[in-house]
């Protein structure tokens, strides 16, 4: 499948504080967007509650999701972007 698949691609426009705790907890060279899936997979294998969290206003990341998580997304409503935003933010608070 290609990148821009609108099947499986999610803009998430991540505020600058959760792309900082992501930075500090997963340092390295990886794309924003392989951190963020990462993240994001974790957390909807732990079962974990979104958090909520407003989009930022930054740049957007293109993330790639399978069906699976797409609709282990979808469980949590139809606004997909929070969701995945509130769990990737119980993620990194669970971490703490």
């Amino acid at each position: 499948m290609s990148r821009k698949d609108p099947r499986r691609a999610l803009l998430l426009r991540v505020p600058f504080a959760l792309r900082r705790a992501i930075a500090a907890q997963h340092p390295g060279p990886r794309p924003l967007a392989a951190k963020l899936r990462v993240v994001l997979r974790r957390a909807l294998a732990q079962g974990l509650t979104p958090l909520p969290v407003a989009p930022g206003t930054l740049r957007p990341s293109l993330l790639q999701l399978s069906a699976a998580e797409r609709a282990g997304l979808a469980a949590f409503g139809p606004d997909l972007e929070a969701a995945a935003l509130g769990l990737i933010a119980a993620t990194l608070e669970a971490g703490k």
